[in-house]
Protein backbone atom coordinates (compact mmCIF):
# COMPACT_ATOMS: atom_id res chain seq x y z
CA UNK A 1 0.00 0.00 0.00
CA UNK A 2 1.26 3.39 -0.72
CA UNK A 3 1.54 6.23 1.69
CA UNK A 4 -1.66 7.85 0.62
CA UNK A 5 -3.65 4.63 1.12
CA UNK A 6 -2.23 4.11 4.62
CA UNK A 7 -3.08 7.66 5.58
CA UNK A 8 -6.56 7.23 4.22
CA UNK A 9 -7.12 4.04 6.24
CA UNK A 10 -5.79 5.69 9.42
CA UNK A 11 -7.99 8.73 8.83
CA UNK A 12 -11.07 6.58 8.32
CA UNK A 13 -10.35 4.60 11.49
CA UNK A 14 -9.91 7.79 13.49
CA UNK A 15 -13.12 9.24 12.09
CA UNK A 16 -15.05 6.09 12.90
CA UNK A 17 -13.87 6.24 16.49
CA UNK A 18 -15.05 9.85 16.78
CA UNK A 19 -18.44 9.10 15.25
CA UNK A 20 -19.20 6.07 17.44
CA UNK A 21 -21.04 7.20 20.55
CA UNK A 22 -19.99 5.72 23.81
CA UNK A 23 -22.70 5.19 26.35
CA UNK A 24 -21.94 5.00 30.00
CA UNK A 25 -23.73 2.46 32.08
CA UNK A 26 -26.68 4.08 33.85
CA UNK A 27 -26.26 4.89 37.47
CA UNK A 28 -28.29 2.70 39.86
CA UNK A 29 -29.60 5.81 41.60
CA UNK A 30 -30.96 7.07 38.28
CA UNK A 31 -32.58 3.71 37.61
CA UNK A 32 -34.12 3.66 41.08
CA UNK A 33 -35.46 7.21 40.67
CA UNK A 34 -36.94 6.35 37.29
CA UNK A 35 -38.52 3.21 38.74
CA UNK A 36 -40.11 5.21 41.56
CA UNK A 37 -41.40 7.78 39.07
CA UNK A 38 -43.00 5.04 36.96
CA UNK A 39 -44.56 3.45 40.06
CA UNK A 40 -46.10 6.81 41.00
CA UNK A 41 -47.51 7.12 37.48
CA UNK A 42 -49.00 3.62 37.74
CA UNK A 43 -50.58 4.45 41.11
CA UNK A 44 -52.03 7.65 39.67
CA UNK A 45 -53.53 5.81 36.70
CA UNK A 46 -54.94 3.12 39.02
CA UNK A 47 -56.56 5.81 41.19
CA UNK A 48 -58.12 7.37 38.09
CA UNK A 49 -59.36 3.96 36.99
CA UNK A 50 -60.95 3.30 40.38
CA UNK A 51 -62.66 6.69 40.25
CA UNK A 52 -64.03 5.97 36.78
CA UNK A 53 -65.25 2.50 37.79
CA UNK A 54 -67.02 3.99 40.80
CA UNK A 55 -68.66 6.68 38.63
CA UNK A 56 -69.76 4.02 36.14
CA UNK A 57 -71.33 2.00 38.97
CA UNK A 58 -73.18 5.08 40.25
CA UNK A 59 -74.42 5.85 36.75
CA UNK A 60 -75.63 2.28 36.27
CA UNK A 61 -77.55 2.48 39.55
CA UNK A 62 -79.13 5.77 38.46
CA UNK A 63 -80.09 4.22 35.10
CA UNK A 64 -81.74 1.29 36.85
CA UNK A 65 -83.65 3.66 39.15
CA UNK A 66 -84.78 5.83 36.23
CA UNK A 67 -85.83 2.73 34.30
CA UNK A 68 -87.97 1.63 37.24
CA UNK A 69 -89.48 5.12 37.50
CA UNK A 70 -90.27 5.10 33.77
CA UNK A 71 -91.94 1.69 34.08
CA UNK A 72 -94.01 2.93 37.04
CA UNK A 73 -95.00 6.06 35.09
CA UNK A 74 -96.11 3.90 32.14
CA UNK A 75 -98.22 1.77 34.46
CA UNK A 76 -99.74 4.90 36.05
CA UNK A 77 -100.48 6.32 32.62
CA UNK A 78 -102.22 3.14 31.50
CA UNK A 79 -104.28 3.12 34.70
CA UNK A 80 -105.21 6.81 34.26
CA UNK A 81 -106.23 6.21 30.64
CA UNK A 82 -108.39 3.28 31.72
CA UNK A 83 -110.01 5.41 34.44
CA UNK A 84 -110.58 8.22 31.92
CA UNK A 85 -112.31 5.78 29.56
CA UNK A 86 -114.52 4.51 32.39
CA UNK A 87 -115.46 8.06 33.38
CA UNK A 88 -116.23 8.89 29.76
CA UNK A 89 -118.49 5.86 29.45
CA UNK A 90 -120.25 6.78 32.70
CA UNK A 91 -120.76 10.34 31.47
CA UNK A 92 -122.32 9.08 28.24
CA UNK A 93 -124.75 6.93 30.23
CA UNK A 94 -125.68 9.90 32.47
CA UNK A 95 -126.22 12.18 29.48
CA UNK A 96 -128.38 9.54 27.80
CA UNK A 97 -130.41 9.10 30.96
CA UNK A 98 -130.90 12.85 31.38
CA UNK A 99 -131.97 13.14 27.74
CA UNK A 100 -134.41 10.27 28.02
CA UNK A 101 -135.90 11.71 31.24
CA UNK A 102 -136.32 15.12 29.63
CA UNK A 103 -134.08 16.89 32.16
CA UNK A 104 -132.84 19.56 29.78
CA UNK A 105 -131.73 21.92 32.56
CA UNK A 106 -128.96 19.50 33.58
CA UNK A 107 -127.93 19.06 29.95
CA UNK A 108 -127.80 22.81 29.42
CA UNK A 109 -125.64 23.20 32.51
CA UNK A 110 -123.38 20.39 31.32
CA UNK A 111 -122.82 21.89 27.88
CA UNK A 112 -122.53 25.52 29.01
CA UNK A 113 -120.11 24.89 31.89
CA UNK A 114 -116.39 25.52 31.52
CA UNK A 115 -115.40 22.07 32.78
CA UNK A 116 -116.91 18.74 33.71
CA UNK A 117 -116.11 19.43 37.37
CA UNK A 118 -118.14 22.65 37.19
CA UNK A 119 -121.05 20.88 35.50
CA UNK A 120 -121.02 18.20 38.22
CA UNK A 121 -121.12 20.89 40.91
CA UNK A 122 -124.00 22.64 39.13
CA UNK A 123 -125.85 19.35 38.80
CA UNK A 124 -125.37 18.46 42.49
CA UNK A 125 -126.24 21.95 43.73
CA UNK A 126 -129.25 22.18 41.46
CA UNK A 127 -128.36 25.73 40.42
Amino acid sequence: MNKFGKRLVVALMAASMLATPVYAAPNTDEIQAEKEQKEKEVQSVQAQLQTMVSKISETEEKLITKGEEIQKAKEDLAEAEKKQEQQYESMKVRIKYMYEQGDTKALEDLFTSNSIAESGRLYRDGT
